[in-house]
Parts: C-alpha cells; structure tokens; sequence
C-alpha cells in the first residue's frame, strides 16, 4: 500500500532562518551601536486559497512606538501600516481588503510580520518591509511566491503497473519515479499527463509500467514551491 504523502513546505526553514537573524542582528546592534534600525526578511511561498505570512523582524524597540509598512513592489498604496500600537488602513491598496493583518501582541519583540489571507496567484510578487523606531528607519525586501500542491498518492492500478496522481499543482511540477532500493532513476519508463483543474491549477496522473512485485517505488512531484512523495511496494510473486 502506499504510504502517507510528504509535502515539505520551504516557507518552514524561513522561520528558522528568521529567528537566528533577529538574534545576530541584536547582538550585533549592540556591539557597533548602529543609529538605525535594522529590518531582516525572509523568502516566503503561499498556498492559492490558504492564508501566507510575509516574513519581517527588527529589532525591538525599547520605547515601543514603532512603525511599520509593507508595500508591494508596483502597486500604490501601502498593504497594510502599523503606527504606534494599531493597524493604519488609511492609505491602504483595495486589492488587500479584508486580507491583512500584524500579529499585535509580537510586535513588540520585533515581529513585524505580516498576514495574508485567502492568497491570490497575483499576490506573488516583491514586498518591502520598512521599519521605523526610536533608532531610526529601516527597510529590507522579499520575494513571496504563489503555487499550488497537495497531497501525492501511488497505487496499483494494474498487475505491473503504478499511478501516481495529485490533485493541485502550480506551477506545472515535475515528476519522478525511483527504485527505491537501487535509488535508479525510473523517470524515462513512465508516462505523466497534466489535466485543467481549476485556473491556473493542474491535476497530475503517471503511471510507471513493468513494475516488479517485492521492489519498493517511489513517486516525487516538485515545483517551485513545494515537494511531495509517495512510495509503494506490491508484495507477492511475480
């Protein structure tokens, strides 16, 4: 029987990367006295339908009257502001409507993150993070990318023959089928089709022909967003 798929989102090494960061850059803003603030952002993906986060940290500011505005490289307007202890919507773009919004309560330790929800494919794009507080102002950029994936799953769908089939991907992925006994890899014997799904998202379907009984296969979908597997060994003689 196949195994539980594996989707492995890159955005979770962004949070990692995030607060090693925040820790250098407060050591190091203390070391060499820098009179302004100093603003770390991260890479992240969102998911088309779920709700993303726009990874943004500074350091905190001891008087806690910090502000903060995200904008998106080649629109108007702001995303969202924060000004001294509230969200500024005042001069925010319509297209992020209903959409945004801090963590309140983490600003205070630096977090200035931002979250999105009901990502959209146009959400993908560069964002600028800027930060002013009692140190002065600073600002750094990020890219967040948009796509689709979802769950992977292999079975026998003949005597000797496997499927793989996935349901939501964006972009178009790549697909692979390994031994994964002999880690050979098997791609060149199969055949993947790509269907419409909803746009822009496709549903996948490979199958791998001649497969042998007792050999364990595995089935790797990858895009630039996202990586799931799903392995499979039929059992029995041949």
């Amino acid at each position: 029987m196949a195994s539980v798929g594996q989707i492995i989102f890159w955005s979770m090494i962004a949070i990692i990367i995030i607060l090693a960061g925040a820790i250098a850059l407060i050591i190091g803003l203390a070391v060499s006295g820098n009179n302004s603030a100093t603003v770390s952002t991260s890479t992240s993906v969102g998911r088309i339908g779920d709700d993303g986060v726009l990874y943004c940290s500074f350091v905190a500011d001891i008087k806690q009257n910090s502000i903060i505005e995200w904008e998106k490289e080649g629109l108007s307007g702001l995303v969202l502001k924060y000004d001294k202890g509230k969200e500024d919507k005042s001069n925010q773009n319509p297209i992020f409507n209903g959409r945004t919004q801090f963590f309140l309560n983490q600003v205070v330790i630096g977090n200035a993150s931002l979250l999105l929800k009901n990502v959209k494919l146009s959400d993908t794009g560069i964002y600028k993070c800027t930060v002013t507080t009692s140190a002065g102002r600073g600002q750094a950029t990020m890219d967040f990318r948009v796509g689709a994936y979802s769950y992977v799953d292999v079975k026998n769908s003949t005597g000797n023959t496997l499927q793989c089939t996935a349901e939501s991907w964006y972009p178009k992925p790549s697909v692979r089928w390994f031994n994964i006994s002999s880690g050979e890899d098997l791609t060149e014997f199969s055949e993947t089709t790509f269907e419409k799904g909803f746009d822009p998202v496709l549903a996948v379907v490979s199958l791998l022909k001649n497969v042998t009984h007792n050999t364990p296969y595995s089935c790797v979908i990858e895009n630039q967003i996202a990586r799931g597997n799903s392995d499979i060994i039929i059992s029995g003689k041949q």
